[in-house]
């Protein structure tokens, strides 16, 4: 689906959730949707201002944690009316079930969204990436993409979603 398409048949939503391995272009996308009205609720964010210039070791420690307040603040932008892009890999089938249940419940409309690109392309990305870590970049290893990769399992066809190769 072309740039500009997406952005208009996105911007018919409350919620769009973004899913995808890190470097897949998900926080372009979420960028992009905040300058249509969008409160880009960032996992890399939460975790940067929570527990600051953390190191790869320390991801998964903090990844809970962050997981809980991006919930939580997803809970208050619907409750407020706001819209919402939420940029988190959502890897796992019942992450994005977890988030759908969540939505239903709220009564949002909600889009979900599969970044990807190819492992080489990911791989120059987030070198590219690493080079100057920050807020939304977290640093990701090779190593820790290799096991992304593995345990990601991407929407199916029975999950509605629009596949976004960046």
């Amino acid at each position: 689906m072309e740039k500009d398409n997406i952005i208009d048949k996105l911007t018919g939503c409350d919620v769009v959730l973004l899913c995808g391995v890190s470097g897949s272009g998900k926080t372009t996308l979420a960028r992009e949707l905040a300058g249509h009205g969008f409160a880009h609720l960032s996992l890399d964010g939460i975790m940067w201002d929570e527990f600051g210039d953390f190191s790869p070791d320390e991801f998964m420690i903090y990844s809970r944690k962050a997981q809980e307040l991006l919930t939580a603040r997803l809970n208050e932008t619907i409750a407020c009316g706001c819209k919402a892009v939420v940029d988190a890999t959502l890897c796992k089938r019942s992450k994005r079930d977890e988030y759908r249940e969540l939505l239903d419940r709220a009564g949002a409309s909600y889009t979900l969204v599969y970044c990807n690109a190819d492992t080489a392309t990911l791989r120059e990305r987030l070198h590219r990436r690493n080079a100057a870590p920050g807020r939304e970049a977290a640093i990701v290893t090779d190593e820790m993409l290799d096991r992304f990769l593995k345990g990601f399992q991407p929407p199916m066809d029975d999950e509605p979603h629009i596949y976004l190769y960046r």
